[in-house]
């Protein structure tokens, strides 16, 4: 089954003619001897995948593929670009790296068109009640479905159109009525068959178990307004959030040791959002397969993703910023809710996304990072109009400095907003 994502992270790559981020006060190395770049794009077999590539800052060539599917291409000046177009009527997505052969010399590319039909119908109905309660509802996942009710009383009846097929069902028990949510206890019944319409009942007081709870302390917040959260998902069900905390101390919940089994995961993030400018957001984010979690953590926000400006039209899309003094790669998203029109049968969802390492920019004092304009890619037959951001649709646009540490914790700083082009 296939879920079209709301937000998306992707790590799209490209650069095209004139409009490539040449950074003219780059302090650049020696040029290297010429060298054979590897390339591998992985997509669906059969998917409509068309490459291109670009050596330094000179013009986009379409990469054709050899008998094995993979690409390669030669790069003389030790800097390229990647431009990778995935497209059918169901997903339309645009991939672009800029990066220098030393840092990635055998990049792989990730695409996501390609896959067949397979249309979410939602036609069970389970129904029920969920007992055994504090007073302050809960909270459910029943595999892709939410359900939450915090009315008062110890049980509350629910009911759910859903999609059959096999499930798990976790249900969290809220602690208390508050603006800063806890689950204190969680019932998972796993591979739960949804056949048909049925009658599901959870009660918390005895088949719930009571959760575990973590410290967190974060520092550098500089004023910012936070948010910390814990997610559990199943390998069959979306995410079930247990803690949502906004006030210091931080607090975080998960289930207790004995309810994990292989598959399992829990997402914990926290995230600051600038009062002043909304737009800026830091984050830390780390996803963990196990229960054994240290007992508490400290934890500390990056540095903001400063000297920042964003803008754009149909045809390109420009960030620059200030070199962030942490980041391992930079990231640049551009993706529409939805464009009406003529084409991938009425509807369009393109996606738009760069990625560049921080030696491509070499020594600049300012970074500059754009999307490669339509026209040259379409000279090249590499673009697809069903790619095209038309004008007067709202489209959501995100910037990265993103850092990876040895803690397993992922650290952004950037910003993100909308726009109508």
């Amino acid at each position: 089954m296939r879920l079209r994502p709301l937000s998306l992270s992707f790590c799209f790559l490209c650069a095209c003619g004139d409009d490539a981020p040449i950074q003219p006060d780059a302090v650049m190395p020696d040029t290297p001897a010429a060298t054979t770049l590897p390339i591998v794009v992985h997509a669906e077999p059969g998917a409509n995948v068309r490459v291109a590539v670009r050596d330094g800052d000179g013009a986009w060539a379409r990469a054709m593929p050899a008998a094995d599917g993979s690409f390669s291409a030669t790069i003389a000046s030790g800097r390229y670009g990647i431009a990778v177009t995935c497209v059918d009527d169901l997903w339309q997505e645009l991939r672009v790296l800029y990066a220098t052969v030393a840092e990635q010399p055998a990049p792989e590319l990730v695409v996501s068109c390609g896959f067949p039909d397979d249309p979410i119908v939602i036609d069970k109905h389970v129904s029920g009640t969920i007992s055994g309660l504090a007073g302050a509802g809960y909270t459910a996942r029943l595999g892709l479905s939410s359900l939450r009710d915090t009315s008062p009383g110890t049980s509350l009846a629910y009911a759910k159109d859903t999609i059959g097929g096999t499930w798990s069902f976790a249900v969290g028990r809220y602690a208390a009525q508050s603006a800063q949510q806890h689950v204190d206890r969680v019932a998972i019944r796993r591979d739960l068959v949804i056949a048909g319409d049925q009658v599901e009942n959870v009660n918390l007081a005895t088949e719930g178990v009571a959760t575990e709870s973590r410290d967190i302390s974060v520092g550098n917040l500089a004023g910012d307004d936070v948010l910390v959260r814990s997610r559990f998902r199943t390998a069959n069900s979306f995410n079930l959030t247990l803690a949502s905390d906004a006030t210091e101390p931080f607090t975080i919940d998960l289930p207790a040791a004995a309810q994990w089994i292989a598959g399992d995961r829990l997402a914990f993030s926290v995230s600051a959002t600038n009062q002043t400018d909304l737009t800026a957001e830091r984050t830390i984010e780390r996803t963990f397969t196990r229960p054994d979690l240290a007992a508490s953590f400290a934890l500390e926000l990056p540095a903001p993703l400063d000297g920042f400006s964003f803008s754009g039209t149909p045809a390109s899309f420009r960030a620059t910023w200030t070199p962030h003094p942490t980041a391992t790669s930079y990231t640049m998203d551009v993706f529409s809710n939805g464009i009406e029109g003529t084409l991938c049968g009425g509807l369009c969802f393109p996606l738009w996304g760069v990625e560049a390492t921080p030696g491509y920019f070499g020594g600049a004092t300012t970074h500059d990072l754009r999307t490669p304009e339509v026209s040259e890619l379409t000279a090249i037959d590499v673009w697809d109009p069903r790619l095209d951001m038309t004008p007067g649709f709202e489209m959501f646009w995100s910037v990265d400095a993103i850092e990876t540490r040895a803690d397993g914790f992922t650290y952004r700083a950037g910003h993100r907003d909308t726009i109508v082009p």
